[in-house]
């Protein structure tokens, strides 16, 4: 299981080892509805008291989630750092060819977890700048700031690219 709506599934089923993956801080999503915070949080704690193990990606999430809890383990987050080496050599992505620099990036979920309203007021105060956004949008919401960021002329929202096309969208070295 890897986020607090899970704990919807059938927990009582027969298992030898029970995990619960924490990948994010689901108590910090921008504009997340607080009934929807309280239910996640309700959610997460029964996760973590039913689990045997506790993965975190982050030292930050063991301290807030289970600080001292034995059953808790650090897991972070990985990166193929030869992939983005200067000798890895990779051309630009075509999605970026036309793009006007500077631009600014992000690369991983599009969803209500950023802060899409400040994302918005960044790209109307620099018209200049192309926000480049790419992976799998999840709008349930953030409906309305979705749709303002797609009418900016200078944000693109790519979508989900396959992991090994990631590294093309980099700054050039």
């Amino acid at each position: 299981m890897s986020h607090p709506d899970h704990v919807r599934e059938r927990l009582d089923l027969p298992a030898r080892l029970r995990v619960y993956h924490i990948v994010d801080e689901y108590q910090g999503y921008h504009g997340a509805p607080p009934e929807r915070l309280v239910a996640w949080a309700e959610a997460e704690r029964a996760l973590i008291d039913w689990a045997d193990l506790v993965i975190a990606v982050s030292p930050e999430l063991i301290a807030t989630k289970g600080p001292g809890n034995p059953r808790f383990r650090l897991l972070p987050n990985a990166v193929d750092a030869a992939a983005y080496a200067p000798e890895a050599r990779l051309g630009p992505a075509p999605e970026m060819e036309d793009l006007p620099h500077p631009r600014l990036g992000y690369v991983g979920l599009v969803s209500v977890r950023l802060d899409l309203a400040m994302l918005d007021a960044l790209a109307a105060a620099r018209p200049e700048w192309t926000l480049v956004m790419v992976g799998s949008v999840y709008p349930a919401g953030c409906e309305a700031e979705l749709a303002r960021l797609r009418q900016r002329p200078n944000v693109r929202l790519i979508g989900t690219v396959d992991a090994a096309r990631v590294p093309r969208f980099r700054a050039p070295v």
